[in-house]
C-alpha cells in the first residue's frame, strides 16, 4: 500500500451500523464506549450520527484486547491514556 493509497483508507469514515458489522461490536456497545469516553467517534454528520475511522478501529482493538484480558472499564481508560505500542 503507498502512502496516498493508506492516507485515503485513514480518511475513510464509516457510519456506525456499518462500523458495527466491521467489527462485530454492537452499535449499543459504540455508544456506550462513546458516553464512557473510551472511544469517541472522529466525527458526526449534520444530523449527529457517529463516523468512524480506521484509526477508531486500533483504539477499539485496544480495547477489546484489554477486555478480553479482564481489565476493567477504569482500567482500559487508564491504558488508553498512555501512549501506544507500536
Amino acid at each position: 500500500m503507498n502512502s496516498h493509497e493508506k492516507a485515503g483508507a485513514e480518511e475513510r469514515k464509516h457510519p456506525i451500523g456499518a462500523f458495527a458489522r466491521l467489527t462485530g461490536v454492537t452499535e449499543r456497545t459504540l455508544r456506550f464506549y462513546d458516553r464512557k469516553g473510551l472511544l469517541k467517534p472522529t466525527g458526526r454528520n449534520a444530523q449527529g450520527h457517529r463516523y468512524y475511522t480506521e484509526r477508531d478501529l486500533l483504539q477499539l482493538q485496544r480495547i477489546l484486547t484489554l477486555k478480553y484480558l479482564d481489565f476493567s472499564l477504569e482500567e482500559i481508560a487508564e491504558q488508553l491514556r498512555k501512549p501506544a505500542a507500536d
